[in-house]
């Protein structure tokens, strides 16, 4: 591991030091998981900076209930996790009227609670003085707060809370992709324009963003949802690789960066990107792959009820005729309008086109099929809406190129 700023990789996995922080600190089974990167890497990048210490203080943003909390409060003084600590909470794992007891119940393993606050925040407004924290940290929380000068705002708050010397380490979702990613509450960001945010703010990465991966199988694309195609959901990551998974047709990883106040520095420099266009093409020749086996024979996918309709996730199917081919059952026949819907790559839901639709009844058993003409810019997804609001007896959707 030649840099702490660096993409996910399977490789890291193998690292002595790495796997110690699994075992020993983190307590946990090895999974080739990114969320188990982004914990042992955040904590590894605080330890190196000679952060840890009965001294020491820090705060962690969009925290829930994950492991550091409970890790850095065995080895500082004091912590603060903050979240949107809210009954009505979007984030299932904090919805909570008592943050305290939510995050105090969750703990995996000891903790001395009387160094731990817990607080409802938004981390776009940190409600601490100037000069508090030796250290902050996040795992994948600064792409839902917003746009651009919502993480300039960010940035500047952990820059003014920080004590002299202190560092903020963080991940974040990273795209193989010219530009950035955007969807509603979620930015996936190309290296420069990560960077690009924050040289616009009060804080300074390292020298140095190591965008190069190992070269190996587990390094390929998956889905990210395998139970969409008929995996098994509990027991799915126990055994398949995560570390670059494509959603919405945009593969993604996720990253480590760990930033200090300029006013630090005694000198403030461009930071050099490694590897990034040769990775881009290793992914983006995976994925291409992928894409091309998934669809070669029928493929299942999961159908899914909302608002009393039915449909299938946004899929990624390349270029040419492609067929969805489904059979719903109901009790009693009812009246239903088929759609093929589709939307660019990664901007599912907005925008959506209507590629072609049917209307027909449905009751008994019988297989129907749409074909259309897929284009490698689009995702699609197979839609059925109904007069009458009715749960099918059976829902069974396939698809398949050609």
């Amino acid at each position: 591991m030649r840099y702490l700023q660096k993409l996910c990789d399977v490789a890291d996995w193998s690292n002595p030091d790495f796997a110690a922080i699994l075992r020993n600190v983190l307590r946990q089974n090895v999974l080739l998981h990114p969320k188990q990167w982004e914990l042992a890497m955040i904590y590894k990048a605080i330890r190196d900076a000679g952060k840890l210490g009965s001294d020491k203080s820090c705060i962690g943003f969009g925290t829930s209930t994950e492991c550091l909390i409970y890790v850095f409060a065995n080895e500082v003084r004091k912590v603060a996790a903050t979240d949107l600590f809210l009954p009505d909470t979007n984030w299932t794992n904090a919805r909570t009227n008592d943050p305290r007891a939510l995050v105090s119940e969750k703990a995996p393993f000891p903790f001395p609670e009387d160094r731990l606050e817990v607080k409802c925040m938004d981390m776009r407004d940190i409600e601490f003085d100037d000069s508090t924290f030796d250290f902050a940290w996040s795992t994948c929380a600064i792409e839902h707060i917003g746009i651009d000068e919502d993480f300039i705002q960010h940035f500047n708050e952990v820059g003014r809370v920080l004590k002299p010397g202190g560092v903020y380490a963080f991940t974040t979702a990273i795209a193989f992709e010219k530009n950035s990613v955007t969807s509603p509450g979620l930015y996936f960001f190309t290296p420069q324009h990560l960077l690009d945010i924050i040289n616009n703010s009060s804080l300074q990465p390292g020298p140095v963003f190591d965008c190069s991966l190992t070269r190996c199988n587990l390094n390929r694309p998956n889905p990210r949802d395998s139970f969409d195609y008929g995996v098994n959901f509990e027991t799915h990551d126990q055994w398949e690789a995560r570390t670059n998974i494509m959603r919405k047709g945009v593969v993604t990883t996720q990253c480590l960066l760990v930033l200090r106040k300029k006013s630090d520095l005694s000198e403030v420099s461009d930071v050099q990107i490694l590897s990034w266009d040769d990775t881009c093409r290793f992914i983006r020749r995976r994925a291409d792959i992928l894409v091309e086996n998934m669809w070669k024979d029928w493929q299942y996918l999961r159908p899914v009820s909302a608002n009393g309709n039915i449909h299938t996730r946004p899929q990624l199917f390349g270029s040419g005729s492609t067929t969805f081919k489904f059979q719903f059952v109901f009790d009693s026949p009812i009246n239903v309008n088929i759609r093929v819907v589709a939307c660019r790559r990664g901007k599912w839901p907005e925008n959506l086109t209507l590629v072609t639709s049917r209307s027909m009844a449905l009751s008994t058993p019988e297989w129907n099929k749409f074909s259309f003409i897929a284009e490698p810019s689009h995702c699609y997804s197979l839609q059925v809406i109904m007069e009458d609001k009715a749960e099918p007896t059976e829902a069974l959707v396939f698809a398949k190129k050609g």
